[in-house]
């Protein structure tokens, strides 16, 4: 070679001479495989194309040394170019089916175009995937090992995955978990990891065979940091496969898992919770086994540590399938600081069971008064009323709902624009094209604007929530219009919103609440109407509806209190003469006599109104009502207050 004898050897390998050429080709061989020309054929393209030429000879000697020739020069990343354009890839392909000397030579010259992600496709597309896996078994401990990096290389390929899967790759490299330097069993958790990725059910299967679960908890216990994250994601992964989830559970993986929780590398912890999450979605005993292990209290501290935000989201998972719902083991642990913060991270799911949580957390008011003095996570549940999923919307308005009960927390909510916040959401899907509320979420936050028109700080400075208001008196939801009917009647009380509540049409929406099925309903309806005074215009539309039996109906209901707003609300509205008629023809003079002999103050007073209202102007039925209204003033133990 340093006599410059390469050139003419080429040459000679045209030679028209077939025994020259045979000649030649032996001596080129000879010198590829000594590795004296590897500098020359990877700079030569003639010389190199000499080479995979070589490869497409049939058995001999040359074949062999051209495939260990090839295997020498392809470790440089421009001679894989080379060869790759000269066709190499698919000759070395059928040399990996050949015997084990030429085989083994193919396939360190595959590994090397398989740590180049510039050719994985191209093996995968050419079938490697099968031989390599076959090759896992070779006689020759390091024609074994590149058999190893080309599958793990080519695990990178989800194409390439079904045939490494088929070939049965996972069980061979199961059986190395137990054995090889810690560079190998890198080798073999990332091709397993891919492989497992794609179809953990065959992987698991397979593995089971070979004592996979007790390999990997082996790893876990390894002082190797790298290699127990590895080994914590793939048994994460294989978790999915039920019986290989049942055989991890069985080599108490779970306590080892949970150990890893405090590990001081954070791929290491990423991977443990992400193991014990998929391990407790199985069932139910799994998820009471790991929560044996004390990882709810691990867990948590994650939640409400200084981690990354993906960390805190893991956590938040894994935790929603160990607690499976129940929650308030969290917050025994970490306090509505840590529900927040699942709340904060969480998936949609697990928005919507913490939310649910903390509803009924709020629903107490011990709890709600120790949530009330953080008012950072009041703000928190406030912000997701505004939440996307249904679900969560719906816990988090009852939340409010429940913090707006406190009187001190209604300034506090207010503070924050709460009643800005609830307009805006009521109207929502009407003027902004918003996502629809549930009945249940609405008629929350109707509740809580109840709350705050009973507040006499608060209650005249509600105008923004009247046009609201009246379009959920006409809910089809009872729940819904009944909240709107209390909060309205609450506004009613101020004289200061009468007014502004009639320009909104309010009275007549009431009306048509007065023959509800529901008692709350038609309680607040009656109330606010006789303090808004229903003009006697509206008579003809009570008749015609029949909404005057209610009123009727109303004056032997249990509570005075409504009784004597029936009995004003008929007293203004008997200005019209045919309701005044209609009133006398039902029955209802009697009643607002007995009304008046009571002897109740408020509802002497409104009864004394309708019956001047009933005996006031002529025509039929006046002088029964004014010889009616005599006899009860003349009786023999006349009501103290007349």
């Amino acid at each position: 070679v340093d006599n410059g004898c390469l050139g003419p050897l080429l040459q000679l390998l045209t030679h028209r001479s077939a025994a020259v050429r045979q000649e030649a080709e032996l001596a080129f061989s000879n010198l590829a495989r000594s590795g004296a020309i590897n500098s020359m054929l990877t700079q030569d393209p003639a010389a190199s194309r000499h080479l995979v030429g070589l490869l497409r000879r049939t058995g001999g000697v040359m074949q062999t040394q051209a495939a260990i020739a090839v295997a020498g020069i392809a470790a440089d990343a421009r001679a894989r170019e080379t060869l790759f354009a000269q066709g190499a890839l698919p000759q070395l392909t059928a040399l990996l089916d050949a015997d084990p000397e030429l085989a083994g030579a193919a396939v360190q010259a595959v590994a090397h175009f398989a740590s180049d992600e510039r050719f994985r496709s191209t093996l995968t597309e050419l079938g490697v995937s099968r031989s390599l896996a076959a090759q896992l078994s070779h006689r020759s401990p390091d024609v074994a090992q590149c058999a190893l990096s080309a599958v793990a290389n080519i695990s990178f390929v989800p194409e390439g995955v079904p045939a490494l899967a088929a070939a049965g790759a996972p069980m061979k490299l199961g059986e190395q978990l137990f054995t090889g330097e810690p560079q190998a069993q890198r080798m073999v958790l990332t091709a397993l990891c891919n492989i497992t990725a794609v179809d953990p059910s065959d992987a698991g299967t397979q593995l089971l065979q070979v004592g996979g679960p007790l390999g990997l908890v082996t790893l876990l216990n390894s002082s190797d940091a790298s290699l127990q994250a590895q080994a914590a994601l793939l048994l994460g992964q294989l978790a999915q496969c039920a019986p290989f989830a049942q055989a991890v559970l069985a080599v108490d993986a779970t306590q080892v898992l949970a150990g890893l929780l405090h590990h001081p590398s954070q791929d290491v912890q990423m991977n443990a919770v992400y193991a014990l999450g998929i391990l407790s979605s199985q069932d139910v005993a799994a998820a009471r086994a790991v929560e044996a292990t004390g990882a709810v209290t691990a867990l948590t501290r994650m939640l409400l540590g200084g981690g990354a935000a993906d960390t805190k989201r893991r956590a938040a998972l894994a935790l929603a399938n160990v607690v499976r719902g129940k929650w308030r083991q969290v917050y025994n642990t970490g306090g509505f600081a840590a529900l927040l913060v699942a709340l904060n991270v969480g998936t949609d799911a697990v928005q919507q069971e913490v939310s649910s949580t903390i509803a009924e957390l709020a629903a107490d008011p011990n709890h709600r008064r120790a949530l009330l003095s953080d008012v950072t996570s009041v703000s928190s549940i406030v912000g997701i009323l505004s939440s996307d999923n249904a679900a969560t919307q719906r816990c988090a308005a009852e939340a409010v709902l429940a913090f707006a009960e406190e009187e001190a927390a209604r300034e506090v909510l207010y503070g924050m624009g709460l009643v800005g916040q609830l307009i805006r959401l009521l109207t929502a899907g009407k003027d902004q094209g918003g996502t629809q509320l549930t009945p249940e979420a609405q008629a929350a936050l109707v509740g809580t604007l109840s709350h705050f028109a009973s507040d006499a700080r608060y209650c005249d400075t509600l105008r923004i929530a009247m046009s609201p208001l009246v379009e959920c008196l006409a809910s089809p939801h009872t729940e819904v219009s009944c909240n709107a009917a209390r909060a309205v009647a609450y506004l009613s009380f101020s004289e200061a919103n009468h007014e502004a509540l009639c320009a909104v049409g309010v009275v007549e929406h009431l009306a048509e609440l007065l023959p509800s099925p529901d008692g709350a309903t038609q309680e607040c309806s009656i109330l606010a109407l006789a303090k808004l005074k229903p003009p006697p215009s509206l008579a003809g539309r009570f008749l015609a509806q029949g909404w005057q039996l209610s009123l009727v109906a109303l004056l032997e209901h249990a509570d005075m209190e409504v009784q004597a707003a029936s009995a004003a609300v008929m007293g203004e509205l008997c200005a019209d003469q045919a309701f005044r008629e209609a009133m006398l023809r039902d029955g209802a003079l009697g009643m607002v006599v007995d009304l008046l002999a009571a002897g109740e103050p408020h509802g002497a007073l409104a009864s004394l109104r309708a019956l001047r209202s009933m005996a006031g102007a002529g025509g039929r039925g006046a002088e029964s009502a004014a010889l009616q209204l005599a006899q009860a003033v003349c009786a023999e133990a006349p009501v103290a207050q007349l």
